[in-house]
């Protein structure tokens, strides 16, 4: 529904809003974005997480310096707290933080207007992620990247173990990706 919701408020606009972004940071080359590296630290995240996950059943330290390392339930339960949170925040400014798609496609007067759907549309068809030309400022990818960095700073030092210092590092690392 939102995002049928944020494709009726599109203005039809014929040129791209403003981003300093975009005229400093060059564009990829193509062959990098047909190739999938684009995915890469998300992809660096994902396998972070799991490898934090699977950490929790190997419990590798010498027998008297043996921590409690913390339990795979209580890993999942926060973390997936935390991410129904975060969806359930960033529905509340889907509407608020949209903006003009950037697409070629959104800038010509026929292709929105064919694609967007009526008041009563809205509430009863799939958001069509393929013609929609609403854009929103807080991605669903940035939200699991975050959410992943914070369950390894919570629990990457217990679950590693490695020292304050080098969990310190590893989020960073993350922050950066």
């Amino acid at each position: 529904v939102l995002l049928n919701l944020a494709f009726y408020r599109f203005p039809v606009r014929d040129h791209r809003l403003y981003d300093l972004g975009h005229q400093l940071i060059p564009e990829l080359p193509q062959h990098l974005v047909d190739s999938g590296a684009v995915d890469l630290p998300q992809n660096l995240l994902v396998v972070l997480g799991l490898v934090l996950v699977v950490s929790v059943f190997i419990n590798n330290a010498p027998a008297g310096k043996r921590n409690p390392k913390p339990h795979f339930v209580n890993i999942m339960l926060r973390t997936t707290s935390v991410y129904s949170l975060g969806h359930l925040l960033r529905a509340g400014t889907y509407l608020t933080t949209s903006a003009p798609g950037a697409a070629d496609r959104c800038l010509t007067a026929g292709h929105p207007e064919r694609f967007k759907p009526t008041f009563a549309e809205i509430f009863y068809t799939r958001g069509d992620v393929y013609h929609n030309c609403g854009d929103l400022m807080f991605s669903g990818h940035m939200l699991l990247c975050l959410v992943i960095t914070l369950a390894v700073h919570r629990y990457g030092e217990s679950a590693f173990w490695i020292s304050r210092r080098q969990n310190r590092y590893l989020v960073i690392a993350a922050l950066v990706l």
